[in-house]
């Protein structure tokens, strides 16, 4: 597996965003940066550092807000790819690393690519850096812009695309462009779906001295049930999602 190029095909099956990955793929053509837009679910971060990996011999990072976004992100390319977490594609988070010589596709959170940039200013080695949910704006991220705008001054061979899924796409096209010209923009959209609230506070404490209580989690069963019920008679394919107060009530 380390050596196959990576299945574009089989990783974006059932993928929104494989439908752009020829344009994208045309706009690298003859550019060396570029903004991608598209909303969440797409598939933008699953599929376009494998297109830049297959594009070239070095190595694709990819910047995420968030060490869990990154190991997540990484551990779901590596299953689709069909390869072990560590070897094609990999992470580097503060604390925790699996990567290896033959890593094409590592995802990073910024601060790591930062600290990276200052021991290594070239990236000797890397072809291409993606700034994921660049939207999210925080110092990190916009340090590593200017820091990567300098970088490819010196390589301008280096491949710097920047992802979100709301973002001002001129104003950061404007930014990563080069000699005055602003980056191509790859614009995805996807129909938009009717969406209902329903706002169900618990009448039970949802915490005692044990953790989640059951009297909450009935709560939220019997909430959730009922939704469904009343949604599933108007569409049959609606779907519920549920947001808890925090983690343990997840877990």
């Amino acid at each position: 597996m380390t050596s196959a190029a990576f299945d574009l095909a089989t990783i974006g099956a059932g993928l929104s965003f494989a439908a752009a990955l020829d344009e994208l793929a045309q706009t690298l053509d003859t550019s060396t940066s570029a903004v991608v837009s598209a909303p969440p679910g797409t598939g933008k971060t699953t599929l376009v550092p494998p297109l830049l990996a297959s594009r070239s011999t070095g190595r694709v990072i990819v910047t995420q807000p968030r060490r869990v976004a990154a190991r997540a992100a990484a551990r779901r390319l590596a299953q689709l790819d069909g390869s072990p977490l560590g070897t094609r594609v990999g992470f580097t988070v503060r604390g925790e690393r699996a990567v290896a010589k033959e890593t094409r596709v590592e995802f990073v959170t910024a601060g790591v690519l930062l600290r990276r940039l200052l021991n290594d200013p070239g990236l000797q080695g890397v072809d291409a850096v993606i700034i994921d949910e660049v939207h999210e704006r925080a110092l990190e991220t916009d340090l590593l812009i200017g820091l990567l705008s300098e970088v490819r001054e010196l390589r301008d061979d280096l491949v710097l695309i920047a992802m979100s899924a709301t973002l001002d796409a001129a104003r950061i096209a404007s930014v990563l462009g080069v000699d005055e010209q602003p980056a191509p923009i790859v614009d995805h959209d996807v129909p938009a779906f009717p969406l209902t609230e329903r706002w169900a506070p618990s009448p039970a404490p949802r915490l005692d001295e044990r953790g989640v209580t059951w009297a909450f989690l009935d709560h939220v069963s019997r909430t959730t049930a009922s939704a469904a019920r009343e949604l599933r008679r108007d569409d049959p394919a609606a779907d519920v999602l549920v947001f808890a107060p925090g983690a343990r009530e997840v877990s």
